[in-house]
């Protein structure tokens, strides 16, 4: 009887949810898009619309739990079993560049014999592989072993031509938006470095060490390097610009907002400085400039990044480079903080790279130069558990508290926040390191002197990154 009033109930939220999108969408005149039809950055304006977002996301997380309640266990586990062929098989398509040659092709589609052909692979093979990709809804079989591209798989098309990716491979995320280079990237050193994970875990040497160069990945790449060491090895060029382009990719699967939710960046005074501590190209510090023209801005970062910093500043704002308000620094930070005056530290994506005591370490760095008044903000994932949190300490903090989704889904919105548990796993595999917990969070700011004042959520919960503040203490 409890099964059946799950199921019940699970059937409830989806169908009243799928009302409320409708709804919502209808009256704002959105069109939601169509699985059948290639990606295109406005068909996602429905989930600007917060009853459609939430609506969704429970449309989504209820659907995979009823499944999953319905479909023989042995059926759904192997989803999970089998998740590496399935990432294999992407990896194929993608590195043949099959998505570009479909899009040539047109809806019509190519058969698996032309595809083969013209990627100098056997047709049968890829035709499987494509196949089983449809068959979660990954490109599409318009009619027997002819495959056209949809919604998800035109995600993983550069915009580039066929020839022109088969005659220079080694440009090929060159002048793009960067989520191909995040997904290829993804799909190969991360999809071997998994394959080591068990490996790593039992190795006395790694089991518990929290080193860089001992994760998965050294054992996949054969080597004592760690992962940002190994990207600067010449012979490792292809890597370390399609890692740099990646960053773009993750870059546009972000809120458009989350730097100006993290901070009152306007709120600060004139001449107030803000420290983007590791802050690549400045992509971050761009959104503060341009909400908070009264501030200076220094954006710390090796000599490697800054030189395409550079290019970056004088393309998108030259007049903040050129009149000193936004500066280019040159900083490692594991050693100390050079600025001592700053009204803000910011560190977008970085504690996610290493372990807790080298984390001690740059936070400890940013104490010993901060201010009474001075605020770190830190912009990354706040992980939820799957169960509802019990820490009184870590729900008293202001923001951290969320509404969990209605029973009985995960209380985290499940499949709607994936990506940040996807995210943390591949911390784990290339970087030893993690995605933090609210409270892990705030034990790991309070060894280096710092404590955890303000969390601000994703929302709705699928969307990408969430941000936190901390204070000296």
């Amino acid at each position: 009887m409890a099964a059946a009033i799950e199921i019940q109930q699970l059937s409830k939220l989806i169908s009243d949810s799928v009302a409320t999108l409708l709804k919502a969408t209808s009256d704002a005149g959105v069109e939601l898009p169509h699985l059948n039809e290639s990606f295109a950055p406005p068909s996602e304006a429905f989930r600007g619309i917060p009853a459609a977002a939430d609506a969704a996301n429970i449309i989504g997380t209820a659907a995979l739990q009823l499944a999953i309640a319905v479909l023989p266990p042995f059926d759904s586990l192997f989803q999970v079993v089998t998740g590496p062929t399935r990432s294999a098989a992407l990896r194929v398509c993608v590195e043949c560049h099959v998505p570009e040659l479909l899009r040539e092709a047109g809806p019509e589609g190519l058969s698996a014999q032309e595809i083969g052909a013209r990627c100098g692979v056997d047709g049968s093979k890829i035709g499987r592989l494509l196949r089983a990709l449809a068959n979660r809804h990954i490109f599409r079989e318009v009619t027997p072993d002819v495959f056209t591209n949809n919604r998800l798989s035109s995600l993983l098309d550069t915009r580039k031509s066929f020839e022109a990716l088969k005659a220079d491979p080694f440009t090929k995320h060159h002048d793009t938006p960067g989520f191909v280079a995040l997904v290829e990237y993804f799909l190969s050193d991360g999809h071997t470095a998994t394959a080591h994970l068990l490996e790593n875990m039992k190795d006395p040497k790694t089991a518990f060490s929290g080193e860089p160069n001992h994760a998965p990945v050294q054992k996949a790449l054969g080597t004592d390097l760690d992962l940002f060491q190994f990207m600067e090895l010449p012979e490792q060029r292809y890597r370390h610009q399609r890692f740099g382009v990646a960053m773009g990719g993750v870059k546009a699967m972000e809120h458009p907002d989350v730097i100006n939710n993290a901070y009152d960046w306007a709120s600060l005074p004139r001449d107030a400085v803000v420290v983007d501590v590791a802050g690549g190209i400045g992509n971050a510090a761009l959104s503060i400039v341009q909400s908070a023209p009264q501030v200076s801005v220094v954006v710390q970062e090796v000599p490697s990044v800054l030189a395409e910093a550079r290019i970056f500043w004088k393309r998108e704002n030259p007049e903040a480079l050129s009149s000193g308000h936004v500066r280019l620094q040159v900083h490692d930070f594991f050693t100390p903080q050079p600025i001592k005056n700053a009204s803000v530290f910011l560190l977008k994506n970085i504690l996610h790279d290493w372990s807790d005591s080298y984390n001690v370490k740059i936070l400890t760095h940013l104490r010993a130069a901060a201010t009474p008044s001075t605020v770190l903000v830190i912009v990354g994932n706040i992980m939820d558990y799957t169960c509802l949190d019990t820490d009184q300490d870590a729900q008293s903090i202001s923001g951290s508290s969320f509404k969990p989704a209605p029973a009985p889904l995960l209380p985290n919105y499940g499949i709607a926040n994936e990506m940040a548990y996807n995210l943390d796993l591949a911390m784990l595999n290339w970087h030893n390191a993690q995605e933090y917990t609210v409270k892990g969070l705030r034990e790991l700011l309070a060894q280096a002197g710092w404590k955890l004042s303000h969390v601000t959520r994703r929302d709705p919960p699928g969307n990408f990154l969430g941000s936190a503040q901390a204070v000296p203490i």
